[in-house]
């Protein structure tokens, strides 16, 4: 019964679902497992030619990045033709965690649908594996993500219609008009508790629960930064989730707009930013579906630079007993750097990226973006061979065509270690 109901609930836990919620699923469960295969004869003989694929997520996280990441993968796979020809469906254990505009978009490539919704296709998902059906389930992380992504930049692309509404929003706009722009975004402490139900009762104060979460950046850090940008004729623009508090401090809040429920708009700023930053965050998976540039800063673990990060900056460790930075090396080996017993503790500090260093990179990207800038490759290939040599990230997990930031790294080239 236990093993049975962690397979139909994506391996979470008994206690957090509760007896009663376990026994309606089972009992569900098994009466579409019976419908599936009085149906499976019928399957069989409609879906021989073009048979039905169930993509079947077992990741329990409601996080965008992580569905945006399965999703889009196997969207890839189909353009390469890896499953042969056949219809995908996509299952997900939560309702997924994005607009309805961009789930409209992603539809488009490979159709999605909640596991606890009965349809077709829902059913289908319990009959047994025939000639005219097949099922994978996806792993909690993919580890072929970045040669996929690389190998097919773009995933999602709109339409000429809504590429020339979406513009016409942003020339009512006063804040974007007809000019460049970046999208920009950081974690938010109260989207993550949300998120995490079960961290969130484990929290019992706001303290606590900033402790847990030490990993997310300070908003205005960022805001000052984008101000670097203005001369070079860009507009900052923020995406994404943030608290009340933040979202009106921002001097760059997304444009009010009459789509903002159906997302229509923050899906037309991701495809047409000139490149994103992230501070600490996933949503740059969202852009990086678009075929976007992507900044990924205040990085908190060097076990993996996931494909569609084309600049990187992570944050700084202090060791307050032995009065000195932690090498690069060293931080690798601490794997998630937040959930460190050290960090917990005290002994550990984690310094965020300064406002400097967000402006530097910031910089680096728009001059990349013209195809003048040339980097130091010699001490980049320095950093990234000696933090392979950790055997952290492992040769799937980190993207070729990531770089640190280069002011970055040559004002800490003594952390390199080698």
């Amino acid at each position: 019964m236990f093993k049975l109901q962690r397979f139909l609930l994506g391996q979470r836990s008994l206690r957090a679902h509760g007896i009663r919620r376990c026994v309606i699923e089972v009992v569900r469960s098994l009466l579409l497992s019976a419908v599936a295969l009085f149906m499976s004869p019928w399957v069989v003989l409609r879906h021989k030619r073009r048979p039905i694929l169930l993509l079947v997520a077992r990741n329990g996280h409601a996080k965008a990045s992580f569905f945006i990441e399965d999703h889009q993968t196997c969207a890839r796979h189909l353009q390469a033709g890896t499953f042969g020809v056949v219809d995908p469906v996509f299952f997900s254990d939560d309702p997924p965690p994005v607009s309805p505009y961009l789930r409209t978009l992603l539809n488009r490539g490979i159709a999605i649908h909640q596991r606890r919704t009965i349809s077709y296709y829902s059913i289908l998902r319990y009959a047994p594996t025939s000639r005219g059906l097949s099922r994978v389930y996806l792993p909690i992380r993919r580890s072929d993500t970045p040669t996929t992504w690389l190998t097919f930049p773009i995933g999602v692309t709109l339409t000429p219609s809504e590429r020339r509404h979406g513009r016409q929003i942003a020339i009512n706009s006063t804040s974007i008009g007809q000019g460049r722009f970046v999208c920009w975004a950081t974690a938010d402490i109260r989207e993550y508790a949300r998120q995490d139900k079960m961290a969130r009762r484990r929290m019992a104060s706001s303290q606590a629960l900033a402790a847990h979460y030490a990993h997310v950046p300070n908003a205005t850090t960022y805001e000052a930064a984008l101000t670097c940008l203005e001369p070079k004729g860009f507009h900052a623009i923020r995406v994404g989730h943030s608290s009340e508090d933040d979202y009106q401090l921002s001097q760059h809040r997304l444009p009010p707009s009459p789509h903002a429920e159906s997302g229509f708009f923050e899906s037309w700023l991701y495809a047409n930013c000139e490149f994103m930053l992230a501070g600490a965050t996933g949503a740059w998976w969202i852009a990086s579906t678009f075929g976007r540039p992507v900044i990924f800063s205040d990085a908190y673990a060097l076990t993996a630079v996931p494909a569609g990060i084309d600049l990187l900056l992570t944050k700084l460790v202090w060791h307050t007993e032995e009065r000195r930075l932690l090498t690069f090396p060293e931080m690798a080996r601490l794997g998630h750097i937040p959930d460190d017993t050290n960090v917990r503790s005290g002994t550990l500090e984690i310094i965020d990226n300064s406002c400097d260093d967000i402006a530097e990179v910031c910089l680096e990207m728009t001059t990349r973006l013209t195809g003048a800038y040339v980097g130091d490759e010699d001490l980049q290939a320095r950093f990234w061979r000696a933090i392979r040599q950790t055997g952290r990230p492992r040769e799937s997990e980190w993207s070729p065509r990531a770089r640190l930031g280069d002011a970055f790294l040559n004002r800490n080239r003594t952390l390199i270690g080698d």
